[in-house]
């Protein structure tokens, strides 16, 4: 049981920590295949206070205890506990809620008393925390979103060149608009090139549903003011580049001070095709854009999404900065917990949920995805889309799932059907 693990722990003579990893807890006898009934036990009792820490892969083992095990998910239940030195803001910054850690570097941890050691003095006392009662973008309430989705009051006619605002479940916020089309009525917010519906509207500070005579659609076809295409980005090892790989891989930007949880975390480093998208070098300029990833670009309110989100051009191509669940409730073009292999069922909510509820018209060969993971552009075949794997070039183990330095810039091509590595 516990008790003779702990009991074992203690008295297993300990040698020095192997070099890189001297933050770690030290290694045992017994990790260094003492004997074959020291190696019996440590396969019937599999732990890390047994096994130690920082030592090489034993695929013997069901489970490990190094770094990398965080990786391939492989760790034994107590490597961190064990083997991993609590958390500190000074290395985390201060950041919103990152439910990974056991303790936390946002303001809220004061209330829920999980701040990590130094969270007042490297967050708060420097004044990295928003001051009391200073307003985070967040998604709508519930009493918010019951009453966008289903307002009780009529507009009325509106008119092109009246002024309203505009708002849905995908926006943190209410945005400011003209009335550039009816039948079906479709607002441009202010400083945006295109027009679309939207779930709910704001005139003279009452929020309102469009009147049904001006709902129906009398054009199905595609509308010359908006985007007809749409581009779809996984993030790790695709929009993102390996964490400290941006002096090895060509045309990548490494963001100081924006930390990426993925696959270890790390310094964000955007991968070369994030850059190009940025710069507008990509045919997805022209298109609308979004993210399908199976990991949480370091979860809710994080910089690293605030980044993801200026790699993708911002709230005018997304139609979104409120990120959604995965298919069967999609909600916005930026998805984050999709599993590998049911990416396309995602982007099929995707494209349902611009055509019906933003009054777009993209058509299925108009899509185009794009996924390091070798697992996830074959799945795409039959459904119309196009799907293609990227970060050839660069394998995070050659012949392996797994992107290393991301997408290049000559990998997001406008290219028909599904397409992998060679």
């Amino acid at each position: 049981g516990l008790g003779v693990l702990a009991c074992v722990a203690l008295v297993a003579t300990q040698l020095p920590a192997p070099a890189g990893h001297e933050g770690l807890r030290p290694v045992s006898r017994w990790a260094q295949g003492s004997g074959g009934q020291d190696m019996q036990r440590l396969a019937a009792q599999p732990s890390c206070a047994v096994i130690g820490c920082g030592v090489s892969f034993d695929p013997v083992r069901p489970c490990q205890c190094n770094p990398p095990c965080k990786r391939f998910g492989s760790c034994c239940s107590d490597y961190d506990d064990q083997c991993v030195a609590p958390p500190l803001c000074k290395d985390l910054g201060c950041k919103g809620l990152d439910a990974t850690k056991s303790c936390q570097c946002d303001p809220e941890c004061k209330v829920h008393d999980t701040c990590c050691a130094d969270a007042l003095d490297v967050c708060q006392a420097t004044g990295k925390w928003p001051p009391a009662g200073a307003q985070r973008p967040s998604p709508p309430s519930p009493e918010e979103l019951k009453e966008m989705e289903h307002p009780a009051t009529n507009c009325g006619k509106l008119k092109k060149g009246e002024k309203v605002e505009v708002r849905d479940a995908a926006l943190t916020s209410w945005l400011q608009g003209v009335v550039t089309g009816l039948n079906p009525v479709k607002v441009t917010p202010d400083g945006w090139g295109f027009g679309y519906a939207w779930r709910a509207l704001r005139r003279h500070g009452v929020i309102c549903h469009t009147d049904p005579e001006q709902m129906t659609a009398k054009n199905t076809s595609h509308a010359p003011d908006q985007p007809g295409c749409l581009c779809l980005f996984d993030i790790d090892r695709t929009l993102t580049c390996e964490q400290g790989h941006a002096e090895k891989c060509a045309g990548t930007q490494k963001l100081e001070g924006v930390y990426d949880l993925a696959f270890g975390g790390g310094t964000l480093v955007l991968s070369a095709a994030s850059v190009a998208l940025k710069n507008n070098q990509t045919f997805c300029s022209k298109c609308l854009r979004g993210v399908i990833s199976q990991g949480a670009a370091s979860g809710a309110f994080s910089d690293m999404r605030s980044e993801i989100l200026k790699v993708l051009g911002g709230v005018q191509w997304t139609l979104s900065d409120v990120w959604s669940n995965p298919a069967p409730n999609v909600t916005s073009l930026l998805v984050c917990g999709a599993p590998d292999t049911k990416k396309q069922d995602t982007a099929r909510q995707m494209v349902d949920w611009l055509n019906k509820e933003k009054a777009a018209a993209i058509r299925d060969e108009d899509v185009y995805f794009f996924d390091d993971n070798i697992l996830n552009a074959p799945p795409f075949n039959g459904t119309g889309f196009n799907a293609h794997q990227v970060s050839c070039a660069s394998r995070w183990v050659k012949g392996t799932g797994l992107g290393l330095c991301g997408a290049t810039a000559d990998e997001i091509v406008r290219k028909r059907g599904i397409g992998k590595c060679a």
